[in-house]
């Protein structure tokens, strides 16, 4: 059983870039990544969906940039790839994500002898805003509290608990 669809070189969804062998090997270096994120990572597939378009993008712009070896791709290659993104309008946590997953593309070519070194380590991803953890007011806290059936004992149970995680201020990820 094949998880990963099998493209014929003469399919028209099969990226063709007779001047830019470098990045037609990309393409299956991609290939075999999401295969392996499927394998043995068991990624989901929404993962695998984002992490094919978003390398995809990438790789596109590599052969924009007229890219042809792998030790072209530095610093400045992704300072680049950046700043088209900002310009593109994409915020912050957008950005980062798309680092992270270069990030570990990357990782994987390295593991696998393709690249000597991961070039997106010289990249740090932007700092994203804390945000505020949302809190109930007086009126929702008392609401919370009088749900409970005091006259049975899961009732109690579940007043008790609530008083607990309420008086000790602990967030509903806790």
């Amino acid at each position: 059983m094949r998880l990963v669809p099998r493209v014929r070189a003469n399919s028209p969804s099969f990226p063709f870039f007779p001047l830019f062998p470098f990045v037609k090997a990309m393409y299956e270096y991609l290939n075999k990544f999401i295969t392996y994120l499927v394998a043995e990572k068991n990624a989901s597939p929404y993962t695998v969906k984002n992490y094919r378009r978003e390398i995809r993008e990438f790789l596109d712009f590599l052969k924009e940039q007229g890219i042809e070896s792998l030790e072209e791709v530095d610093r400045a290659v992704l300072r680049r790839y950046l700043g088209k993104l900002q310009e593109a309008g994409y915020v912050k946590a957008s950005i980062a994500r798309r680092i992270s997953e270069l990030r570990s593309f990357c990782r994987y070519l390295v593991r696998e002898g393709i690249l000597p070194t991961n070039p997106i380590l010289a990249i740090s991803s932007p700092k994203l805003p804390k945000r505020l953890p949302h809190f109930l007011d007086l009126s929702e806290v008392e609401a919370l509290l009088a749900a409970p059936d005091l006259s049975t004992p899961y009732g109690q149970r579940d007043r008790a608990i609530m008083e607990v995680l309420y008086g000790a201020g602990l967030r509903v990820s806790e």
